[in-house]
């Protein structure tokens, strides 16, 4: 899908490239190449575009210029259009997880991993991500949530004390609010 911004169209390509085209004429301005497919569309704000890569990259690029700013790396094919919020980029990898990113910096702020292989783009409203899974579950997050350094190996460390009896009941992950698990229940 395209996206339209000022007085530019920009379109991802199977052959990995990004076009910015005069919006009137059609002409192209810039191109930027990346390491395979663009599968979704742009979130374009504040002077910048964002977008996703099937080399496993979030790119963000100088709106006007096509000037490659940062890229953020991960697990999986990104396949999501970025949902922008309050200087947040918040978007999905094949990694079955979801991503909370600087939008200045592109520091990683969050990553919630789902478990789940994602099926669409996360939309925000106000403060919350709404993230939907293949299988129909439905992920809440508060999006001003970040990560805590090494959660993850320490609810890894947590879970097997639970299994062993040895623990509680792990707490929910950094950044989670409510997740809906049978969405056959609305009729």
């Amino acid at each position: 899908q395209p996206a339209v911004a000022g007085d530019l169209v920009y379109a991802g390509l199977l052959d990995g490239r990004v076009v910015a085209l005069d919006r009137a004429t059609g002409a192209p301005r810039w191109q930027f190449q990346t390491g395979n497919p663009i599968y979704r569309s742009f979130s374009v704000l504040d002077g910048r575009v964002y977008f996703g890569s099937g080399d496993k990259v979030l790119y963000a690029l100088d709106a006007a210029s096509g000037r490659h700013l940062w890229s953020f790396s991960t697990d999986g094919w990104v396949r999501s259009t970025p949902a922008v919020s309050e200087g947040r980029l918040f978007f999905t990898s094949d990694d079955q997880s979801i991503y909370f990113i600087d939008a200045r910096s592109g520091r990683q702020l969050l990553r919630f991993r789902t478990g789940r292989t994602l099926a669409t783009s996360p939309v925000v409203a106000g403060a919350a991500v709404y993230q939907v899974a293949r299988d129909g579950r439905l992920f809440v997050l508060d999006g001003k949530a970040h990560d805590f350094p090494l959660e993850y190996q320490f609810r890894v460390f947590w879970g097997q004390m639970f299994i062993w009896g040895l623990a509680p009941l792990p707490t929910p992950y950094s950044g989670s609010k409510w997740t809906y698990t049978n969405v056959r229940d609305i009729e």
